[in-house]
């Protein structure tokens, strides 16, 4: 049985997270690492239930499903994220988010 959204986003752990994103910037200084800061949070929800966050997605307004699988994630993972995008550009940050909610939209359909 796979886990629910509940235990995946609980699982994340900050160290991981943190270690994560280290080593992007070290291995790879001159890129844009919005994408890999995404794929490491889509990677550990992919390991959920799958017709349970389609139908979470689909079935809740954008706004809110880009929030509900968040709501699971402890502050330390949420706190290190937070400080980690603040160190980003914010028009990189911006457009990357946009793509986010245009990519939930197209779900909808």
């Amino acid at each position: 049985r796979k886990p629910s959204v509940a235990n995946c986003g609980a699982a994340l752990n900050p160290a991981d997270l943190e270690q994560y994103l280290h080593k992007l910037e070290v291995e790879y200084p001159a890129m844009n690492h919005l994408v890999f800061f995404g794929d490491w949070f889509q990677k550990a929800f992919d390991k959920a239930d799958a017709v349970a966050l389609n139908k979470l997605v689909s079935s809740t307004p954008i706004a809110a499903a880009a929030e509900q699988p968040l709501v699971h994630v402890s502050t330390a993972v949420v706190a290190i994220a937070t400080k980690w995008l603040s160190s980003r550009d914010f028009d990189d940050v911006s457009e990357y988010a946009a793509a986010i909610v245009l990519r939930l939209g197209d779900s909808d359909a």
